[in-house]
């Protein structure tokens, strides 16, 4: 292995706007791997997580539509759907003529239409083509660049679902939809930011402003819409499976983006007091849609009544002069709202000590997650992690987080109870108004490296804390169970067929 770098490769690192040092980190990084986050018990409710009931939650909603502040709805959309139709790709390179990779018709699925459109102009009939199971042809005009080109298209831009009118509607018109109605202010206009790639970016504008004057006009919004992108700097260098760096034909370093975590800095750029978060693949059709905008005000509105508590404790600790029982109350206040678990001994020291520390703990960013029960989708969730200091927090963590191999973390494995959606609603700013500088509260031992491939030979590739795990791992965080009808996510194409995303009108003729 040789992964020294030339004075053509420092050259280069710079040219992509990162440094040196952070490179040579990183190759560091890839022979050391990273530590086993120490996870200490599974969280299964008991006080951990909220259960709102109906007339709570009509409180929460009241205090958020009463906001005054600001808010913004942030998907993280980069990225094509490659990975969503993945086993479609694979039945090309292993044809299997009795199986349908589909699962069922086509007439069932959201694109069915402009599929059998496409092929009715050369005189095709789709259905004809499924009776001779011939799934290849079907496929390679769904893919392939020059046909429909959906491999290549963001996930954003494929048809999610269809409309009572018998329309379609993409991830991009449904997160439209589902955000005009809890990321609208009271001047009726909804701020979005979704992140995309760079090839994305100029194609995701143009069918936003396709569709943006029929959605304001029937939906009475104004939309404020931005699209962000990835920053080069926060790409991380690829490497041969003997962990030396890898190059292309040409013999220069190869880059790549590093994973929803290096959107941290798109996250810090926003502006808004609340900002709400949900991955791009997970919306619902309109027939699903309320329930999934109560909880998200509910949310909020646990978020806007924890704030105020936050701030006022935090300028109390300010003013100076607190007494013992002044302590123990906000102490109080830290444990049974936020769940902390200070570290043995705390007592022990002098108060002014405990002040300043829990001053500490309280002035961070603050998010409140939406949790629902586990059913047995892949992706991490809650956990009780410790922390250097002795305390405990809980964080959401990823299986590649964990030492799978530990018989005791595989037994708290299996008492985990709850699976994160990522339905998040968070803040920023401290009590003063001032951003927090979210790099601070990142736990760096938490990426992970992944196996990978460019054009096809095998790499490894570093993926940097998850924006919802290890990049936001130091911050306040409260956990609610949300019901499962609110988290409907769509992770391979068959998904487009379960009972969740169904049409409310009858399947297209095909």
């Amino acid at each position: 292995m040789d992964s020294r770098l030339t004075d053509g490769d420092r050259e280069q690192i710079r040219t992509h706007g990162l440094t040196v040092e952070a490179v040579e980190e990183q190759l560091i990084r890839f022979e050391q791997g990273y530590p086993r986050t120490q996870i200490t018990q599974a969280v299964r409710g008991e006080g951990c997580i909220r259960q709102v009931a109906d007339e709570e939650m009509e409180r929460y909603i009241a205090l958020y539509d009463g906001f005054a502040g600001t808010s913004v709805k942030f998907v993280p959309a980069s990225g094509a759907a490659t990975r969503m139709f993945k086993p479609l790709y694979d039945y090309l390179r292993n044809p299997e003529p009795d199986v349908n990779p589909f699962e069922e018709s086509l007439k069932f699925y959201p694109f069915g239409q402009a599929l059998g459109m496409s092929f009715l102009r050369q005189g095709v009939v789709l259905a004809t083509l499924e009776a001779r199971n011939d799934y290849s042809t079907i496929i390679h005009r769904l893919l392939d660049p020059g046909e429909l080109g959906y491999g290549k298209l963001p996930k954003l831009l494929i048809p999610f679902h269809r409309t009572v009118d018998g329309g379609v509607r993409t991830a991009l018109e449904e997160h439209l939809v589902e955000g005009a109605q809890y990321a609208r202010g009271h001047d009726g206009v909804a701020h979005m930011v979704f992140t995309v790639s760079p090839q994305h970016k100029s194609l995701a504008h143009q069918q936003f402003e396709r569709v943006r004057s029929m959605y304001e006009s029937t939906l009475h919004v104004q939309y404020d819409v931005r699209w962000t992108t990835q920053n080069p700097s926060t790409d991380t260098i690829a490497v041969n499976l003997d962990r030396s760096p890898y190059r292309d034909a040409q013999g220069k370093l190869v880059f790549r983006p590093a994973g929803h975590g290096a959107l941290l800095e798109n996250l810090e750029g926003l502006d808004q007091d609340l900002i709400f978060i949900k991955n791009v693949d997970n919306v619902a059709p309109d027939r699903l849609k309320p329930e999934t905008v109560r909880y998200k005000k509910t949310l909020a509105g646990i978020l806007l009544k924890l704030r105020s508590e936050i701030y006022a404790h935090l300028a109390r600790l300010d003013e100076g002069g607190m007494s013992e029982e002044e302590y123990e109350a906000i102490q109080e206040f830290c444990r049974r709202e936020l769940s902390y678990r200070l570290p043995t001994g705390i007592k022990e020291v002098p108060l002014e000590t405990r002040i300043n520390y829990l001053k500490q703990k309280l002035n961070r960013p603050l998010r409140v997650c939406g949790v629902v029960i586990n059913e047995g989708e892949p992706g991490g969730g809650p956990f009780w992690v410790r922390e250097r200091d002795g305390s405990e927090s809980m964080q959401i963590v990823e299986t590649s987080q964990l030492d799978l191999e530990d018989a005791r973390v595989q037994d708290i494995i299996e008492k985990q109870k709850y699976f994160n959606p990522v339905d998040i609603v968070c803040c920023i700013k401290d009590y003063k108004g001032r951003k927090f500088s979210l790099q601070r509260y990142v736990n760096r031992n938490t990426g992970f490296i992944a196996k990978k491939s460019i054009d096809g030979t095998p790499i490894l590739a570093l993926e940097l804390p998850g924006l919802w795990n290890g990049a936001m791992a130091n911050w306040n965080t409260v956990f609610v169970e949300v019901p499962p009808i609110t988290f409907t996510p769509v992770k391979e194409v068959t998904d487009l067929i379960r009972p969740e995303h169904q049409a409310e009108s009858m399947p297209y003729d095909v």
